[in-house]
């Protein structure tokens, strides 16, 4: 008897540690149970690269060149795509006439210098008055003048390249009277950078500036990278379409490219102020710009639920206009029956 009353008390220790185990793990069913089971992301606040991918058309600086005096022309020297020197002749006039006339000025301008030099000696000697000698000089230099213009037209009967470039188109196909000022080619220099136009919205326009950064694709240079910089941007929408434009200003890298080929743009713009950003999954319910998100305090275990503006998407970050400074961790997944208050376990741990 006295035995079998000492192994009943021997084992009493061992029915209380089983019973301690099974309420706790009773407890922690029951708190798993109430608990949200969720995964965290961390809240940001910093400036927002603004992002706009587009299509944009290469449209180069180009030059019309054309002749400064009338005549017919003569001949044509180069052809369109041809590559060109600084200097290089394109297409010349018929210079008959302005030959002539600069023979006729040469001449004139040789009886002028002699008959200055001859007034000269003469109103050193006192044998002509003052007022005459000034008249010969005020004819000399006329007839100089005239001689120099001769000159001038003589080299306008020559267009010249000026800058190395390429002809990029050829107006006119036959030898025929032209005016001042009528195009000839249209040039384009391989000093100038060259510009693709791209439309944007006015969202897009309000976010970008000059200077925004640029970097733009052509599909026969697959895999490369022309990069750039906004260099124009329009401030009045355009009446045909509602679009602003905007020029990009890029370098070639010596590739060819042509006019009117499409090019793949993005653009990217760095926000003067900081803004709160969290990952898209963390919005709930977004209609037009506003949605609810769930946050989380530092060391919380509850979710405090908030309605938010959305200022801008950026790849899958939303901006808000919102403040979440006292809030270090937002719910991403898992927000399906939160609401303010919910106790949550997070799928990993939260950030110190």
């Amino acid at each position: 008897m006295q035995s079998t009353s000492f192994a009943a008390l021997r084992h009493q220790p061992l029915m209380g540690l089983a019973l301690y185990c099974s309420l706790l793990l009773c407890t922690s069913a029951v708190l798993a149970e109430a608990a949200h089971l969720v995964k965290l992301a961390p809240i940001v606040t910093a400036p927002i690269r603004y992002h706009v991918s587009t299509f944009g058309v290469l449209a180069p600086s180009i030059e019309d060149l054309s002749f400064q005096v009338p005549g017919r022309i003569d001949r044509f020297l180069v052809d369109e795509g041809d590559l060109v020197i600084q200097g290089q002749i394109l297409a010349q006039l018929q210079t008959t006439d302005a030959l002539d006339q600069l023979s006729k000025q040469k001449v004139a301008l040789d009886q002028a210098q002699r008959k200055l030099a001859r007034l000269d000696k003469l109103h050193q000697e006192g044998s002509v008055q003052k007022s005459q000698f000034e008249d010969v000089q005020d004819d000399y230099e006329k007839t100089r003048i005239a001689h120099e213009q001769a000159e001038l037209n003589l080299r306008r009967c020559y267009l010249r390249a000026p800058a190395g470039g390429v002809i990029l188109k050829e107006f006119l196909d036959s030898r025929t009277t032209i005016t001042p000022g009528m195009p000839i080619f249209a040039f384009q220099s391989k000093d100038e950078a060259w510009v693709a136009e791209v439309d944007l919205t006015d969202r897009h326009t309000f976010n970008l500036q000059i200077g925004s950064q640029a970097v733009l694709r052509f599909a026969p240079y697959a895999g490369e990278e022309f990069l750039g910089t906004v260099s124009k941007l329009a401030g009045i929408a355009n009446d045909s379409n509602g679009l602003f434009t905007a020029e990009i200003t890029f370098a070639t890298h010596d590739r060819v490219l042509k006019p009117g080929m499409i090019a793949e743009v993005d653009l990217y713009q760095a926000s003067a102020d900081s803004y709160t950003t969290v990952p898209l999954d963390a919005l709930v319910g977004l209609r037009s710009n506003r949605a609810r998100i769930y946050v989380v305090a530092k060391g919380a275990s509850s979710v405090v639920g908030k309605t938010v503006v959305v200022k801008s998407v950026i790849d899958a970050e939303a901006a808000l206009q919102d403040s979440l400074d006292d809030y270090k961790m937002v719910v991403v997944r898992g927000q399906s029956g939160l609401e303010s208050g919910s106790v949550i376990v997070s799928l990993q741990p939260q950030a110190n």
